[in-house]
Formats: C-alpha cells, sequence, structure tokens
C-alpha cells in the first residue's frame, strides 16, 4: 500500500478530491454493452475497496481480476481533473473514457497528401507550435470592432481563407516543403472549422454579441443560479417594471380661441408591481407623459405600500369582481407591507438617485438592477403585461395591437377621436382588469389565486417587514433635502429669504429674522409642490413652512413643471411677468396651443391637466373638512395638505372581502 499512500499524499491532491460521495456518479443500467458494463463495474468495486482499505492489494486484484498497474492507474485517472474543476471520478471507470485530450507526438511537416500519411491531432499540434497564428485566429473570430449589419457574422470560408493566407506569410512554414496545412486537401479546413466551434461554445460571451442584442441579453441574464421559483413567501421579492399599453386614446381640450378640440395622443405608460411569491399586483400607476420619471416610479412605489381604496367607476356596466382586488384592500394585514428585495432594470427613471435612496430609507429593500429590455429578469410582470394586453387592450377597437402588421390594429386613432377614448376610462378598465387579474386561479399557485395564496401564507405566519410609523402619511416618498443660504440685507431693506429654482420663499418668522442672514438652511422640499418648503435651523429646529413669493404660490406644481417653465422662459418660447403673469396659466395656454399639432404635448397636457384636476378635488375636500370643524385661526401656515402631521395613521378604513367566492373567472390564463 506505500505506493497508494504516496500517492495520496501528494500536495497536489486535495482532500476533497478524495471523498468518493462528491464524485461524479455513472448511471451504469445506461451501459448497454454487456461487457463494457461488467468492466466498469470489476473497476468500481476495485477502487471502493481500495479507498476504504478493506482488502489487500493482492485479495483485490484477485477479486476483480485488475493487476496491481492498472489499479494505480485507474485510481489516477478518477483524480484527474476535468475543466469544471472537480475530479472524474467514476466517470474515468468507463471503458474508452478520455480524461485527457489526445496530444500528437509525431511530425506534421515535411510531406505531401499523397503519401497517405494520418493527421490526428495535427491542427491542435500546430497551434502549439505557433502560438502567435492561434492569437490572430482568436482576434479575427473575436473582433472587437462591431462589423455591418450585413455581415454580423463572419462566415468560416472567409475565416479560413484569412487563416491560409496568414500561414503563408509566415517566415517559419514553407508549403513548398510541404509544411503543414500545405500538405492536407483542403488547408485543414475542417480541423479549423471544428476548431473555431469549440471555441465560440467555450466563450459564449465573447462570441454571443454577433448574433444579436436579443441573443446577448437572453444570454447574460438567464441560467446563471437565478432562484425566483424558490421565492414563495409574500413581500421576499417583488418586480417592477413599465409597459406602453397597447391603445390609442384622445384627449379633449378647449383651445385658445374657445374651440372644444378631441385629438388623439401617444400611447401612455403603466407602471406595475408584482409580489415573486404570490403574482400579486401590488399596485399600478398609469403615467399620460411620453416618457416616465423618478417621480413616476416613486408614486407606483408608494401606491403599493399605502392602503388602496377602489376608485370611482364611471362607464356604464363596468364594475368591481366580487372575487378579486388589491391586497390591501382585500387583506388588511397586508397594509404598509414593504418588501424586501426589489427588481428593475437600468432605464434611466429606475436607477435614479432619488429613487434609490427612497427605497433604502424609507422600504428599506435591496436592490437588483439588470439590463434595459431583459424581460428574462423580470418573468412574473412581462407575463402580466401580455396577459392583460390580450385579455384586454387588445380587445378594444382602439388597440394598435403588438405590431405594425397586426390584424386587430384598425385605425386606432381614428377610432380613439371617434369614440374619445379618454385616460379616464383606460385607468377605469385598468383598475378592474388587475382587480379580477388577482383574484384569477394560477397554474403556478396550484390552482389558488393570487389573494388566496397571499392570505393562506400570512395565516402560517410567514415572515414580513411593514413600513415604518413615520412613513405612512406618504410624504416622505417625494421629498429632497437640500441647503440654501438665507439672503437679505437690512441696509437695502431686502427681507430675508431663500431662493430656490428662481424664487424667493420666505414666511413671516423668516421675514423679520435679520439676524439670520448668512446662515444655511435646510430644506426639505416635496418635488411634487413647490408651494411650500420646509426649513430647518443649522441647529435643527424647524424655522416652520416657508411659502413661494408671488403667483408661484397660486397652483400645486411640481419640480419638473417649474423647470420646463423655466427652460422655456430661458429660451424665449414663454413671456413670464412673474409680477403680474400667473406661470402656471401662461404654461397651460401654451401647452393647449402647441397640442393643436404635436401628439407628444397632448400628453403633457393631459398630465397637467389631470394635475390640475386632482389640486382642485383636494382643495374641495379640504374646504369641505374645513367647514366641518372648528376654524382655526393659525391654520394658513401650519396645516397645510403638503405637509401633514407626523403622527401614524395606521387606522383606515377599507373595502373588505373576507372570502373569496369561487364562481366564472376572468379570461386571464395562467
Amino acid at each position: 500500500m506505500s505506493k497508494y499512500k504516496r500517492l495520496l499524499d501528494q500536495p497536489n491532491i486535495p482532500n476533497e478530491y478524495l471523498n468518493r460521495t462528491t464524485w461524479p456518479t455513472v448511471n451504469e443500467n445506461i451501459l448497454l454493452d454487456n461487457e463494457k458494463k461488467e468492466i466498469f463495474i470489476k473497476r468500481k468495486k476495485a477502487i471502493d475497496m481500495y479507498i476504504d482499505n478493506e482488502k489487500t492489494i493482492n485479495e483485490i486484484c484477485k477479486i476483480t481480476n485488475i493487476n496491481q498497474t492498472d489499479l494505480y492507474r485507474l485510481l489516477k485517472r478518477c483524480l484527474e481533473i476535468d475543466n469544471t474543476g472537480q475530479p472524474f471520478g467514476y466517470r474515468a471507470l468507463i471503458p474508452n473514457f478520455r480524461v485527457k485530450r489526445y496530444t500528437r507526438e509525431e511530425n506534421i511537416d515535411g510531406f505531401f497528401n499523397d503519401e497517405e500519411k494520418k493527421l490526428t491531432g495535427a491542427f491542435m499540434k500546430f497551434l502549439r507550435k505557433f502560438p502567435d497564428i492561434e492569437d490572430e485566429i482568436n482576434e479575427m473570430v473575436f473582433k472587437k470592432k462591431k462589423n455591418n449589419p450585413t455581415t454580423n457574422i463572419p462566415l468560416g470560408k472567409d475565416l479560413h481563407r484569412k487563416f491560409v493566407n496568414i500561414c503563408k506569410m509566415h517566415p517559419l512554414i514553407d508549403f513548398n516543403k510541404g509544411d503543414y496545412p500545405s500538405n492536407t486537401e483542403d488547408f485543414g479546413k475542417r480541423s479549423f472549422y471544428r476548431y473555431i466551434r469549440q471555441l465560440k461554445i467555450n466563450n459564449p460571451h465573447k462570441s454571443i454579441n454577433a448574433y444579436g442584442k436579443d441573443s446577448e441579453v437572453l444570454l447574460r441574464t438567464t441560467g446563471e443560479g437565478d432562484k425566483s421559483n424558490n421565492i414563495i413567501r409574500p413581500f421576499q421579492r417583488v418586480e417592477f417594471d413599465g409597459h406602453k399599453i397597447d391603445t390609442s386614446i384622445a384627449i379633449k381640450y378647449t383651445s385658445p380661441e374657445g374651440d372644444e378640440i378631441t385629438d388623439v395622443m401617444e400611447r401612455i405608460w403603466l407602471l406595475a408591481i408584482v409580489d415573486c411569491g404570490t403574482s400579486c399586483i401590488l399596485g399600478a400607476t398609469l403615467v399620460l407623459n411620453k416618457e416616465y420619471s423618478a417621480s413616476d416610479v416613486l408614486t407606483c412605489i408608494k401606491t403599493s405600500i399605502l392602503p388602496k381604496s377602489p376608485i370611482e367607476l364611471m362607464i356604464p356596466g363596468l364594475k368591481y369582481p366580487e372575487y378579486g382586488g388589491f391586497p390591501s384592500d382585500i387583506i388588511p394585514e397586508t397594509q404598509y407591507a414593504v418588501w424586501d428585495e426589489m427588481l428593475f432594470d437600468n432605464a434611466k427613471a429606475n436607477i435614479a438617485k432619488i429613487v434609490k435612496s427612497k427605497l433604502k430609507k424609507i422600504v428599506g429593500c435591496q436592490v437588483n438592477t439588470g439590463p434595459v429590455g431583459t424581460p428574462t429578469r423580470r418573468p412574473l410582470i412581462e407575463k402580466f403585461f401580455h396577459l392583460l394586453e390580450i385579455n384586454g387592450f387588445q380587445k378594444l377597437t382602439t388597440t394598435t395591437g403588438s405590431n405594425l402588421k397586426d390584424s386587430k390594429r384598425q385605425n386606432p386613432e381614428e377610432k380613439a377621436v371617434k369614440y374619445e377614448v379618454t385616460s379616464d376610462e383606460i385607468e377605469q378598465l385598468l383598475e378592474v382588469l388587475i382587480t379580477e387579474r388577482n383574484g384569477t386561479p394560477l397554474q403556478s399557485l396550484n390552482g389558488l389565486t393570487p389573494l388566496e395564496a397571499m392570505q393562506q401564507r400570512i395565516n402560517r405566519k410567514m415572515p414580513y417587514r411593514k413600513l415604518d410609523e413615520e412613513y405612512r402619511d406618504g410624504y416622505e416618498f417625494h421629498t429632497i433635502e437640500i441647503e440654501r443660504v438665507i439672503r437679505g440685507s437690512l441696509k437695502n431693506g431686502r427681507r430675508p429669504h431663500i431662493t430656490y429654482m428662481g424664487t424667493k420663499y420666505r414666511n413671516e418668522v423668516l421675514s423679520g429674522a435679520f439676524n439670520l442672514i448668512g446662515e444655511k438652511l435646510t430644506l426639505v422640499i416635496n418635488i411634487d409642490d413647490l408651494r411650500m418648503i420646509k426649513a430647518y435651523l443649522p441647529n435643527g429646529a424647524e424655522l416652520g413652512i416657508l411659502k413661494a413669493t408671488g403667483k408661484w404660490y397660486i397652483h400645486k406644481h411640481s419640480l419638473k413643471l417649474r423647470k420646463t417653465i423655466l427652460k422655456l422662459v430661458r429660451e424665449g418660447q414663454l413671456k413670464i411677468s412673474l409680477e403680474e403673469d400667473n406661470p402656471i396659466e401662461v404654461y397651460h395656454l401654451y401647452l393647449k396651443e402647441k397640442a393643436k399639432n404635436n401628439k407628444s404635448v397632448r400628453n403633457q397636457l393631459a398630465s397637467f391637466e389631470k394635475s390640475l384636476s386632482q389640486d382642485k378635488k383636494n382643495t374641495d375636500s379640504l374646504n369641505s373638512d374645513s367647514l366641518d370643524s372648528t376654524p382655526n385661526s393659525n391654520s394658513t401656515d401650519t396645516k397645510i395638505s403638503n405637509f401633514p402631521s407626523r403622527q401614524a395613521n395606521g387606522k383606515q378604513n377599507s373595502t373588505n372581502i373576507n372570502k373569496y367566492k369561487k364562481r366564472e373567472r376572468f379570461s386571464f390564463n395562467s
């Protein structure tokens, strides 16, 4: 046994390689050849007895009819390492199984093909002899410079021709004396083809870019340890994505001349978040602009976390199903639930600094981003979008279909104008489609609906987190913090103020605090409403709410909207006197004028008017509430809907369907 011990004591053999339980196994029943099967079984038995030290060498050789030399040779074969870094193990005992690539030793030069010499392994010996040629072949196959679209994938015959020319120009290769590859019938073409084919297989990430972006994306995002199928706990992981809805919609507005106009808009975006463990759609947001922004992403996140209440349905005959809904509306325990991990792609709005910071600070989740346009990384949300289209929007007369040649596409823009299909109606339809989807049995959930799966798993005490009390008013989702220096001059009679985005802000306290001129204030800004800013002194004490001066205070407007207006002013497209004109009203008229001839502007107009309408509803609601409550003369600057109290408001009324009713289901198919 001394020779065996010396073999195992070699430092280049890790101890884990000697553990037979980790070796790759062999299915003996597949060895149809009885003779080979018998040989393998004897070899395996000999190796097992040898490693287990059950018998002496002589006994092992006598029982298995394998001599001592072959026994050592077989053991060495078992300990050889394959290209994955593990020992060949029992595979090396299969008769005629090759653990090492054939290496040719015989000469390959100095004769011609009429001598009929075999050239097995000649090409690889040729590359070992001329590594510079091997490098040139690799460079030809994996070009760094992108090819023209017409010659995206280099043809094998073209590569071979270049290879032959390289050989002819090489100073150490003489075709006249019969040096390889001139001494073959085809100048090594078949061997060359096999080599470049294996080269591409061994380097998939280098060769895939020649086959187009779709193939490259698919290779880089799948098959490398994706564990999405193991997610069963609610809120363990969610997927987010945006999707342009396959339908045309129209906007109805009044022109500056007072004429009523109905015209088509660009397609609008749907943003949604789906729970990976239960396939529940947690929340969704419609974006009327041509592209969605970071603020829209945050709105979708907030909508998916805060309690959801049904919206009012105005379309005749459209009603909510009895068996569906949003989780926070149907399952009270899920109100304010937050997730541990979020998947989305690297779209500009998704990876914005404010989005990542809010997810970290408020939601407390990990962010897992992937390349843009990689649906394989977010299969659940992509499948939802697909089913939403084929069972919903693509059934409308205004559908744009899945592509320009789709037979379902029948003059969608004309019909959108004819029937005045608006974004409000699309939002109502979307609401019903999502609630029905959440109440539809899925094969992937063993016939349960997403809501049933979530309820059962929560009942089984599967853990999940909830939003901290301080964030439940939703205010923090759309805030940023910046610093500004207090400006002013007692000598010139300029009261203290701060300037943000071209506008002065102050309140009664700041206006009289000349001693604070030159101090830095920390400002908490709601990017959805720039009328007011909350300010803090350097010592952390709250200075109060600062209001925008002039006409900027009249209408609610976002940071993005103010930037747009100021840019138009700089470019000379808008003429605004901040002392006399209301910037929001001037911009509204500008959009109406431009919308006559610009489809994208109609999207901006629709989004703008929706914001104005929502602001009016909120104002009317506040006025109604103030009439029902005791008046407070000091409430003007402190009780503002934009900056709610930091007290918890966890108890909210919501419609709750406690029992899921088994009945006719919506036409979504799992």
